[in-house]
């Protein structure tokens, strides 16, 4: 469901829905914590997690990756490889 949900379109038009009702308001917010570049680029990386993700668990589900901790450690060859993914810039909330 989830894979259907993002490769069908889905979490894209709820994504472009929320940023036409919020982008504004973070670009203008005097009290922000972030940046709205900072905002954007979370939103870049949050986008990116969420279709790798989406791929590894459509992997999971037709065998073409391992669904066990131990399968994946056994054979990692197969999985999704995040490491271009800098989560930092999806924020912290003040966590150390």
């Amino acid at each position: 469901m989830l894979v259907d949900y993002v490769e069908g379109g889905r979490y894209e038009e709820l994504t472009k829905r929320i940023h036409s009702q919020i982008d504004d308001l973070v670009k203008s917010d005097p009290t922000a914590f972030y940046t709205y570049d900072e905002y954007t680029d979370a939103c870049s990386a949050l986008d990116e997690v969420v279709s790798l993700r989406a791929k590894s668990i459509k992997g999971q589900l037709d065998g073409t990756i391992p669904s066990t901790a131990e399968g994946q450690k056994d054979d990692s060859s197969c999985l999704i490889d995040a490491s271009d993914i800098d989560t930092s810039v999806m924020g912290t909330m003040n966590m150390k």
